[in-house]
């Protein structure tokens, strides 16, 4: 098993990674304006202590890649895409890909993704 770079990363970004802008409504000779601020710092974070972590883990003979690389993903028939919370509770599961996976795999990529703790 190994932990690379690739195209899952991009799921786990989005759903970690948000900012809302801060708006202003300017009440202005009749009429409302909205104002956004240019500042990228001038935002409220969101709350994100309970988003799940989304973890890829793709079947490539015996064994199995965590978020694997476009070239890794090439090699692989089957992957699972598993959302775990920081607290281990598994909230999604997704099979990718046109093969199969045996059930003692699918085991095996939960515990490796922190669901079976």
């Amino acid at each position: 098993m190994t932990n690379s770079q690739g195209g899952a990363y991009w799921l786990t970004f989005n759903s970690v990674f948000f900012r809302i802008p801060k708006v202003r409504v300017l009440d202005d000779e009749g009429g409302r304006e909205i104002e956004l601020s240019d500042d990228p710092y001038d935002c409220i974070r969101l709350n994100v202590d309970n988003v799940p972590c989304i973890v890829t883990l793709s079947k490539i003979g015996y064994r199995h890649v965590v978020d694997a690389t476009l070239q890794e993903e090439a090699c692989s028939l089957a992957s699972l895409l598993i959302s775990v919370t920081s607290r281990g509770a598994m909230t999604c599961m997704k099979k990718v890909g046109r093969g199969s996976l045996d059930p003692e795999s699918i085991f095996e990529m939960m515990e490796v993704s922190g669901a079976c703790k």
